[in-house]
């Protein structure tokens, strides 16, 4: 940071979170969720899944969707013969849709949307001599590092800090596997298991100037 930034930041005894969209490098927090597959592979997929529960004579139990329940009940009552031919023609069907995403994840997409404006994010570096970092982030080589420390006692939301992992591919948000298993009704939406999401409520922060700041000893 620059030398004024830091004296603030001394005098003051905080640090200021800033928004992931005041960030220069747009990729660093991305504000569209992406899939790892497309809807053809889901289709695929979700039919091959439907005809494994008809063929297999599930348990209607296995699924929280009353329709599958329903189907799945009256598959019950079929002859193996009958539910494998019930199968073979499920898998040669198309399955309409009229979305472009599945629901839940338009409803994931709308929620990450709506995080982001109210999201605050604090950049650490465990390197102080990087000379990239120097010149892009401390006035070109004549600012200021300050060395933070996690002390358990203050319950320190340092703690929390993770190392940033870039990769050649872009994010994307569950597995097919997970969302067949999702839309199928056979195990529930979550997004904790979706994505790991920080819960800001639980942060300590105080308010100044419609600018979060973080209180603590520096």
């Amino acid at each position: 940071m620059t030398a004024s930034t830091a004296k603030v930041c001394l005098v003051n005894q905080n640090l200021r979170l800033n928004s992931p969209k005041l960030f220069n490098d747009p990729f660093d927090v991305s504000t569209v969720l992406r899939l790892s597959f497309t809807l053809e592979q889901m289709s695929k997929e979700l039919k091959r899944e439907l005809a494994r529960l008809i063929r297999i004579r599930s348990s209607p139990d296995v699924t929280q969707k009353d329709t599958l329940r329903a189907v799945l009940e009256y598959c019950a009552t079929l002859t193996s013969e009958q539910r494998e031919s019930l199968a073979s023609t499920l898998k040669r069907q198309k399955l309409e849709t009229n979305y472009s995403d599945p629901p839940a994840f338009r409803d994931l997409q709308e929620t990450w949307e709506a995080m982001i404006p109210k999201t605050r994010i604090l950049s650490l570096t465990e390197e102080n001599d990087n000379p990239v970092m120097w010149s892009s982030y401390a006035s070109n080589y004549t600012g200021v590092v300050l060395q933070l420390e996690c002390i358990d006692i203050y319950d320190s939301v340092l703690l929390l800090a993770a190392p940033v992992v870039y990769s050649d591919e872009l994010p994307t948000i569950g597995s097919l596997e997970y969302w067949v298993k999702m839309t199928t009704g056979q195990e529930p939406f979550d997004y904790d298991k979706v994505f790991r999401r920080l819960d800001l409520d639980q942060v300590q922060l105080n308010w100044k100037l419609d600018k979060k700041v973080l209180e603590m000893p520096v």
